[in-house]
């Protein structure tokens, strides 16, 4: 387990000033995976949702202003992993980000619709001149014999074009429950020959291959 003492927590903090915040550089931890960094966040920082919105809209550059520069400097990829919701902490993802990718639930009427209220959150950035681009929807946790499951897969394909998503799908697996569960392992040290292991390892490769990697 990482050992935190800075957080985005420190870094979103509504009521001090940014000139008193963390520099960013200090809370960033390394991982049990070689060369893959995390800047560490703590369930505290759902706390600030109400004093951020009522800053808004300049909250929604909070994350932009102090993460931005630094992380474009240093890394080759940094993914901000949002909460499926439609809050300020999603703004301010958008706000910082180049590109949007949206995981999808196989299983899930409701992240269907959350689908929509994403990308006009996207178009509401664009509106600010914030130049984020749409990437592709993941298709996660499929059970390929369940009929439901393919029959959301095929609307997806026919509302949003086959083109949109991506073609690799993560199959619904107990590995990644228990992976998560034996933290700090994760699904490539825990059962790295495993379907879930595998169909991570075909999306790095299709989304590399989308930068001409």
């Amino acid at each position: 387990n990482i050992n935190i003492d800075k957080s985005l927590y420190e870094i979103l903090d509504p009521s001090v000033p940014d000139e008193e915040k963390p520099d960013v550089k200090d809370c960033i931890y390394p991982t049990i995976h070689e060369n893959l960094y995390i800047l560490a966040n703590v369930t505290e920082t759902a706390a600030h949702e109400v004093p951020m919105t009522q800053r808004y809209p300049e909250s929604n550059f909070f994350l932009r202003q102090k993460v931005r520069d630094y992380v474009t400097a240093n890394f080759d990829f940094a993914f901000i992993d949002c909460p499926p919701t439609l809050s300020i902490f999603v703004n301010n993802a958008m706000y910082c980000a180049d590109f949007l990718l949206i995981p999808t639930d196989a299983g899930s009427g409701n992240s269907l619709k959350g689908i929509k209220g994403i990308l006009d959150l996207m178009d509401s950035a664009r509106d600010d001149g914030i130049n984020i681009k749409f990437l592709k929807i993941l298709i996660n946790k499929i059970d390929r014999r369940l009929s439901t499951h393919k029959a959301i897969v095929a609307y997806l394909h026919e509302k949003f074009g086959e083109d949109s998503a991506f073609k690799t799908i993560i199959p619904t697996s107990a590995h990644f429950v228990d992976a998560e569960f034996r933290s700090p392992c994760t699904i490539f040290t825990k059962e790295p020959r495993s379907k879930g292991a595998s169909s991570f390892r075909d999306l790095a490769t299709e989304f590399l291959k989308s930068f001409g990697s």
